[in-house]
């Protein structure tokens, strides 16, 4: 059924086509009073210059302005996990557990500092690729099924893109703050002997850390984040803050649509 209803919507997004554009309609619609409506891209070059809402039906404004804020909030957010979260998602764990593998099986009291401080890593990391896969397979089961978009997926959503600033903050904040126990770290590694036993990756990353500690210090204070010291009270601001402006975004978007109401 939804098949036919984005032919439908196609059908319709190709009036306000502009030379050299293509259309991307996003395949989830939101239902407002039994009546699907669609978000539509206009991409040139893999780029999106324009948006349009279109239902498969006669639109109606009351019904399309509902329809637009729920469409709009939910898919910019997965765009934006996408983009911020797909690289850091994809860091490879082996880079935290091959020095803790190694420390397991050469124990020394001196190693203690920097394996308590790569364990912590290993687990922001976890946690951040779990978050980030989790939403993803969640999108695909209702894609699949062919779910219209709800309120639960936006509250996911926000929850998700909030959630993995958060992490990426926190971890980007524990390396800076923590380059010297790095640098003790490979200093005792190298002096029992174990640092070459890690692969040259492993330690190109370590030495990394250490060179880049003012480069994370400045996208640490660029970042557009509630700061607090509680990560759960941190994880609420930034959702309340994330919906807020994505809100005001949609205002804005929607007055440029190309097809208005």
């Amino acid at each position: 059924m939804f098949d036919r209803k984005i032919r439908a919507v196609k059908k319709k997004a190709r009036r306000y086509k502009r030379s050299f554009e293509k259309i991307d309609v996003f395949p989830r619609p939101w239902i407002e009073h039994d009546k699907s409506y669609y978000l539509v891209d206009y991409v040139r070059l893999r780029k999106p210059i324009g948006s349009a809402l279109f239902s498969d039906e006669e639109e109606v404004v009351v019904e399309a302005k509902a329809a637009y804020k729920g469409l709009y909030l939910f898919n910019r957010l997965a765009e934006k996990i996408q983009q911020d979260g797909h690289m850091r998602a994809q860091i490879d764990v082996t880079y935290f557990r091959a020095p803790l593998k190694m420390i397991d099986k050469h124990p020394h009291e001196d190693l203690a500092e920097g394996r308590a401080l790569i364990e912590s890593l290993l687990a922001y990391q976890l946690k951040y690729r779990e978050t980030y896969r989790t939403f993803f397979a969640s999108l695909k089961e209702r894609a699949e099924a062919k779910k219209p978009i709800s309120e639960k997926d936006i509250e996911e959503a926000v929850h998700t893109a909030a959630l993995l600033d958060v992490l990426q903050y926190v971890m980007i904040k524990e390396i800076a703050d923590n380059t010297k126990k790095i640098e003790r770290f490979i200093e005792q590694m190298k002096k029992h002997e174990l640092w070459e036993s890690i692969t040259k990756g492993q330690r190109v990353f370590y030495t990394q850390l250490i060179e880049n500690e003012t480069i994370m210090k400045e996208e640490l204070s660029n970042m557009q984040i509630v700061k607090h010291e509680n990560h759960e009270k941190m994880l609420k601001l930034n959702k309340e803050k994330l919906q807020y402006y994505k809100q005001k975004e949609c205002k804005h978007a929607e007055k440029a649509l190309r097809y208005q109401l």
